[in-house]
């Protein structure tokens, strides 16, 4: 049970400007951690005094902690302990968010403690071995282990085998079982173990009907190495829309980690604008190589605009990236954050407001998926910002941003399933019924078999997500359509797929 606090002595916020080329690591961070405190009042005291000495610290220096001005992980597993919650459900999302935004992130100048001996990185190695699924901070703290520096390594024959094991977990884990796992594969791809992370990318992508496969891509483009960027590049007329977007998603990532931005996207433009102008409009393929297009930097795309011979696919109109009234995204979302807040007895929480609208407007992926990583992070506030962005999904105008939030909003989804998704189910059109079914899945929500028979044998967009539904909830549909000999053969082989590989892990 966690006890309501009553305000907060002072607002963390991130003041670069809403559509700018940097944003704020080190306030985002240190906002999760305070948020945390101030919802676990029970376990963590009143003020910073009581939980200093709980952690076995200072308040000064959790001051600093949770403004952002410094980032300490021993800090955060402490956290993690006195708070109650689980272990790496911190640390994990606040360490993704940092490798994402390597130039802006504060460094870690405590690190949590690794597993530093032989017999400890065996056992570990033994249990995420063993037919039982292991909670996710155990693959966090193998990966740590074999990642650091001068670390003891492992034959890579059973690297491999681990590696692919995490991999078939990670794209069907939720809430916080999700983040970590993810973490876990990135400080791999980043390791001297990173070529199997891509060897087990390669070879799940084979698959022709693997199902799902965002989060596995996008820890490939963690790292830019030259394979990896051919790879994922040739996978860009992939017929599979789901490997396009996967694709995609770890070339923008790979922009964003890249020591050099402009130079990564130098190296690639070309080869996007080919792909582009072979594309047809509409295709499975052109709302995602749009996208990377709209990424380039100006500076490099310059003259190379006139070769764009295809139209760019629709995006959002956005009037306003000021925090003024003249942005109506920015004053509803204001808003919504500040009726979460009121409810939870925060006081003043303009970060919440900035997460909010990063994960529901901004145009970047990368600032989406780990600004849901955090607020997940904080369970309380994370079904209240489903609830709460779905709702302005039912008010917005403009299509294609309806459309982006609509994909973006499961990725909040944590457990719980907003009553206005039920009516998507029934009434919704196609882009809310897709968005359902994908928040069914991720919140472990049980679908009436009819409408789930409907749409998978609908096909498109909505029959991969109706999928997705039957898949991480091992719904029965599943065995009743492969016992239809009137099923196409992709589509048994999509079920097969997840009947093969299993349901939800959310542990």
């Amino acid at each position: 049970m966690t006890a309501r606090p009553r305000g907060s002595s002072r607002s963390i916020d991130d003041g670069t400007p809403l559509n700018g080329a940097r944003i704020e690591i080190g306030p985002r961070i240190g906002w999760v951690l305070r948020v945390s405190r101030l919802l676990h009042r029970e376990s963590a005291g009143v003020g910073l005094q009581v939980m200093a000495a709980k952690v076995g610290s200072n308040a000064t220096r959790l001051h600093r902690v949770e403004t952002g001005g410094t980032r300490e992980g021993r800090l955060v597993a402490r956290y993690e302990e006195v708070l109650g919650l689980a272990p790496a459900s911190l640390q994990a999302p606040i360490d993704v968010v940092c490798r994402t935004f390597p130039q802006e992130a504060p460094t870690d100048r405590h690190p949590a403690p690794v597993v530093g001996t032989v017999r400890e990185l065996s056992q570990l190695t033994e249990q995420l071995s063993s037919v039982e699924t292991q909670p996710a901070h155990r693959w966090f703290a193998w990966a740590r282990a074999i990642s650091v520096a001068g670390g003891i390594g492992m034959p890579e024959r059973i690297a491999h085998d681990l590696v692919a094991r995490l991999v078939g977990e990670l794209g069907r884990s939720t809430s916080h079982a999700y983040p970590i796992r993810y973490e876990a594969l990135a400080l791999l791809r980043c390791s001297p173990y990173g070529h199997l992370v891509l060897e087990v990318a390669r070879e799940q992508v084979a698959d022709p009907h693997i199902r799902v496969l965002n989060d596995m891509m996008s820890a490939v483009g963690e790292r830019v190495s030259e394979d990896a960027v051919a790879w994922c590049l040739g996978l860009l007329t992939d017929p599979r829309e789901r490997v396009v977007h996967g694709a995609a998603l770890a070339l923008e990532n790979m922009g964003q980690v890249a020591a050099s931005s402009e130079e990564f996207w130098e190296s690639v433009v070309d080869r996007i604008i080919a792909v582009h102008n072979g594309t047809a409009e509409g295709s499975p393929g052109w709302e995602w190589h749009s996208h990377l297009l709209r990424l380039v930097p100006a500076s490099v795309m310059g003259g190379r605009r006139h070769r764009v011979s295809k139209a760019l696919a629709p995006a959002p109109a956005i009037t306003s990236w000021e925090r003024e009234e003249t942005n109506a995204h920015w004053t509803e979302v204001s808003r919504a954050a500040a009726a979460i807040a009121g409810e939870l007895e925060l006081g003043s929480q303009p970060m919440l407001a900035r997460l909010m609208f990063d994960l529901a407007i901004s145009p970047y992926e990368s600032r989406a998926v780990t600004s849901y990583m955090l607020l997940g992070s904080i369970p309380e506030i994370a079904a209240r910002v489903t609830s709460s962005l779905g709702q302005l999904i039912e008010t917005q105008a403009d299509p294609a941003l309806r459309e982006r939030m609509l994909r973006r909003l499961p990725g909040m989804a944590q457990g719980s399933f907003p009553g206005l998704a039920s009516s998507w189910l029934v009434n919704g059109d196609d882009d809310e019924l897709e968005a359902a079914l994908f928040l069914a899945g991720a919140s472990h929500t049980w679908v009436p078999a009819e409408i789930l028979g409907r749409a998978v044998c609908g096909g498109g967009r909505v029959a991969n997500r109706a999928l997705y539904a039957a898949g991480m909830t091992a719904h029965p549909v599943i065995d009743r359509l492969l016992a239809d000999p009137r099923i196409s053969s992709e589509t048994a082989g999509a079920l097969d797929w997840w009947r093969r590989n299993g349901s939800r892990v959310d542990v």
